[in-house]
């Protein structure tokens, strides 16, 4: 017997918190007040052969290990549920507040303002308190698949290799009523003005309004392996619009194109771990060199969408500059869930390596869950390295991506 309960509590910033910084790039220096639409945070609790699972997403940038630890081992604690069952994760929103306590652009000062990560942790405990008080209720979990066409992709070229499926979990009761949902879809929330200084869920917080719409109920909305996915190729403008464009799109898609519902069973529940650690000595003659030359082009560079990498990327380079070991270090795991697979990792996989996880599964579906628990950036396939931006951005070294790549693949297909 499968049984669930969900609840949705607003994490939009009240005036303690207003004005705040932005996160998303390093373009935007001054705070802000001004509010575009609700952000949320949604927790699902699936009760299922005796175990449980806590699931919750926030429509932010994500939520950083220190944090997701803190509210992790709270829940664990107050609900009896297993610390690895449960997984807190952001939408990646660049619109959303900063929530960080160093700033991921090495920007001092620009952090998450006094009081909101507590506030955060409160409205985590909060949701899932309502799903515990409110019940919890019997159901029968159905999945929708489909191809997303036309409205976003690789990022990087557009006939490069993408990810534009999407997979639709529903929670029906006994009378059909759909009582609880996930959906996952690869594609970054990068559609709005980058200069913009009004919060929003972006892309994810107008599919999860327009879903909500249909179904009664707010979805989990999953991030995918959205590494080198987004709009950038299909663009026809930024903002407030091109969301409602690309989001309408989406969700007409999904109402004419998914797969009819597939009765699946979410049983025989387990958590496979999995730890990477890497460490080395960076070049730091080629990072100096590197640095130099993006000084250069940004200097000459005209187009906004290259400065704003460009500038984005010094950034990190300078970080890189400041660094000369480094140590990469964090945790994964294999959620088995009977017919669904979910690959729950904390960085931004490029959508190929995504893909070779994905279909190593041995489950009727298979997903990629990204920003888990903290994102420790990207993930970014070899043959693209030294062509963009990702590439000059991750501290995960060249030839990373395709060894934790083979050993999730692995995990998922049960052979270690």
């Amino acid at each position: 017997m499968l049984k669930v309960s969900t609840a949705t509590v607003s994490i939009t910033p009240t005036k303690e918190y207003l004005p705040c910084y932005v996160s998303g790039n390093a373009l935007r220096t001054e705070k802000t007040d001004r509010i575009h639409d609700e952000l949320e945070c949604s927790v699902l609790v699936i009760q299922t052969g005796g175990q449980t699972m806590i699931w919750g997403v926030l429509d932010l940038i994500f939520v950083d290990l220190a944090l997701s630890s803190k509210i992790r081992r709270a829940l664990s604690e107050t609900y009896h549920a297993p610390y690895e069952n449960i997984v807190l994760a952001g939408i990646h929103t660049h619109s959303g507040p900063e929530i960080s306590e160093v700033n991921a652009f090495g920007m001092e000062g620009y952090v998450a303002e006094p009081g909101y990560r507590d506030f955060l942790m409160d409205k985590c405990m909060e949701a899932t308190a309502r799903c515990y008080d409110q019940g919890f209720t019997e159901a029968t979990p159905y999945i929708q698949t489909l191809m997303i066409d036309g409205l976003y992709g690789n990022r990087n070229g557009i006939d490069k290799p993408s990810d534009k499926s999407v997979t639709i979990l529903k929670f029906r009761d006994k009378e059909g009523r759909i009582v609880a949902g996930c959906v996952n879809l690869s594609c970054h929330p990068t559609l709005n003005d980058p200069l913009s200084m009004e919060l929003s869920g972006d892309l994810f917080g107008y599919l999860s309004r327009g879903i909500q719409s249909r179904w009664g109920v707010s979805p989990l909305m999953l991030q995918g392996a959205c590494g080198d996915m987004g709009n950038r190729q299909y663009r026809q403008g930024a903002g407030f619009d091109e969301i409602a464009r690309v989001g309408d799109g989406i969700l007409k898609q999904i109402d004419e194109n998914a797969s009819p519902e597939e009765a699946v069973a979410l049983d025989n529940a387990k958590v496979v771990p999995y730890h990477y650690h890497d460490e080395y000595d960076r070049d730091m003659e080629a990072i100096r060199a590197e640095l130099e030359a993006d000084e250069k082009r940004l200097e000459a560079e005209t187009d906004f969408d290259q400065r704003k990498l460009l500038i984005c990327g010094l950034a990190f380079m300078k970080q890189k500059a400041a660094t000369p070991h480094v140590v990469n270090e964090f945790d994964a795991s294999i959620i088995r869930l009977g017919d669904l697979e979910i690959c729950q990792i904390p960085a931004e996989l490029f959508s190929c390596l995504g893909l070779q996880i994905k279909n190593a599964s041995r489950a009727k579906h298979a997903i990629i869950w990204g920003y888990t628990n903290d994102d420790y950036g990207y993930l970014v396939e070899d043959a693209e390295y030294d062509n963009c931006y990702e590439g000059r951005s991750t501290s995960i070294r060249r030839g990373e991506p395709e060894r934790l790549t083979k050993e999730l693949a692995a995990l998922m297909a049960g052979t270690v």
